[in-house]
């Protein structure tokens, strides 16, 4: 997962495509606390290795609802039990 200070774990990555070059963001120190949480309670064990298992995390989370024809997520329990979910700025963090 990915964490920021301001936005925690709830961001999603995109992309802009351009010619202009822009200058890169200074690099952040880690703010995740290895607490092993989202690594817990991830129901297909995605989190596991050092590397998460992209393809089984999205294919067990997420698809089209054929029923309702709407795209949906369906699990989200990483991002939900993280401590800084909304950022570090407004979490408590608890130790285990």
């Amino acid at each position: 997962m990915l964490i920021t200070p301001e936005y925690g774990s709830m961001i999603w990555l995109g992309a802009v495509l351009r010619e202009q070059e822009f200058e890169p963001d200074e690099m952040k120190e880690s703010i995740c606390n290895n607490c092993d949480l989202c690594v817990n309670i991830c129901p297909i064990n995605a989190l596991e290795n050092s590397e998460i298992q992209q393809q089984s995390c999205w294919d067990f989370a997420f698809g089209d609802d054929e029923e309702k024809q709407i795209w949906r997520i369906s699990c989200h329990k990483c991002r939900d039990v993280c401590p800084y979910n909304l950022g570090s700025q407004n979490s408590i963090v608890k130790k285990i």
